[in-house]
Order: C-alpha cells, then sequence, then structure tokens
C-alpha cells in the first residue's frame, strides 16, 4: 500500500478521523505540544489537501493507455455500467 495510491480527499478524512479519534499517548514524552496543537496540524494538513485535490486538472479517460490501467482495475471497469465506471472514474478526476 502507498500513500500515492488513494485520493487526497481520503487522505483528508483519514487525517480528521486520527485528530478525532487518537488520543496521542505518546504526547506526554514530548515538550511544548498538546493534544489540541497536534488536532489543529492534522486539520489544517487535512483543509490543505481537501483544497490542492480542488484545483487538481481532470484528466480524460482518453489520455490514458492501457497500460496506466492495472488487471484488477481492468476487471473491474469491465463490470461496471456506464453510470458506476463515471462515478469511479470522476473520483480519481478523471473524465469518462
Amino acid at each position: 500500500m502507498k500513500f500515492t495510491d488513494y485520493s487526497p480527499d481520503t487522505i483528508a478524512e483519514l487525517l480528521i478521523y486520527l485528530a478525532d479519534q487518537e488520543g496521542f499517548a505518546s504526547l506526554k514524552n514530548i515538550k511544548n505540544w498538546d493534544k489540541g496543537q497536534v488536532k489543529a496540524v492534522f486539520y489544517e494538513m487535512a483543509q490543505q489537501l481537501k483544497s490542492t485535490a480542488t484545483r487538481e486538472p481532470i484528466v480524460r479517460k482518453s489520455q490514458l493507455n492501457e497500460q496506466d490501467f492495472g488487471d484488477k482495475t481492468r476487471r473491474v471497469m469491465n463490470k461496471l455500467t456506464p453510470q458506476e465506471e463515471e462515478i469511479l472514474l470522476k473520483s480519481f478526476k478523471i473524465s469518462s
């Protein structure tokens, strides 16, 4: 699993989840940091990722090569309806 395998929106939601759910127990060993500061940093990173995601250019499916999609991806896409494929592609900033 690679960080780049996920959309910025997904990573942003993970950061928000961590900020809200994590206890940050290890902070007791770090001076000058408290839970509120760490949460604020996580929220700021999430917001930056989300704003970056909205500025990303949309790639057209026709601009991609067949090699850009792995075997598993192609198998899944072949089973989708046109509407489902469009929803999936849009979530990855690809237009059909």
